[in-house]
């Protein structure tokens, strides 16, 4: 039974060979299973990505936090 979803839209801006420049958008809805109600926020990301590592930095303005995510490829 699906209770959330997530999805994120980010475009890059490539500064050179290595380093790339990130900006977008996502959503987040949850739903309760035990009144049936549900809830949904956007939020807005910004970054920088380093060949294959990327951290960026979201902010939620519905509960106004922040929060920095890190995405590192495992395996080739």
């Amino acid at each position: 039974q699906l209770r959330g979803s997530h999805v994120d839209l980010l475009a890059g801006y490539s500064l050179d060979q290595n380093w790339m420049l990130l900006s977008g958008v996502g959503y987040e809805h949850e739903r309760s299973s035990d009144h049936g109600s549900s809830s949904g926020e956007f939020n807005a990301k910004a970054g920088l990505q380093y060949k294959d590592v990327a951290i960026t930095m979201q902010y939620t303005p519905d509960t106004e936090t922040w929060s920095l995510g890190i995405s590192i490829p495992l395996g080739r």
